[in-house]
């Protein structure tokens, strides 16, 4: 889990080990409700391998999310398949009017302490 200022919000990242997908999920400050935001993609930078990946927006018509408004995003990542931990940076992130920017993190750690 990734913690965007003091609980403002999160990032859950999800990687598939298999095929390489890399799924973002933006939560509230509790980490249990989705929160739809403008992006239409979310940018990962992983430091080794170094890779940069554009996660899409996902669009659901379970949900109404949409693509400009949604809280879930998506990438294939080769390079990532049996790779069980990164150090990656979210380069830029706007929730509910705030920007976050240079948001490091560990996968799966996240950034918080225990």
């Amino acid at each position: 889990m990734i913690a965007l200022g003091d609980e403002f919000a999160h990032v859950e990242i999800v990687l598939d080990p298999v095929t390489g997908r890399l799924t973002a999920y933006v939560l509230d400050g509790e980490a249990e409700r989705g929160v739809r935001i403008a992006q239409e993609d979310l940018g990962v930078v992983v430091r080794s391998p170094s890779l940069r990946i554009a996660l899409a927006a996902v669009a659901s018509p379970l949900t109404g999310e949409r693509i400009g408004d949604t809280s879930q995003f998506e990438a294939d990542a080769p390079e990532l398949r049996g790779i069980a931990s990164f150090d990656a940076v979210l380069p830029s992130i706007t929730v509910r009017g705030q920007e976050f920017q240079s948001v490091p993190f560990n996968f799966p750690e996240g950034n918080e302490e225990e």
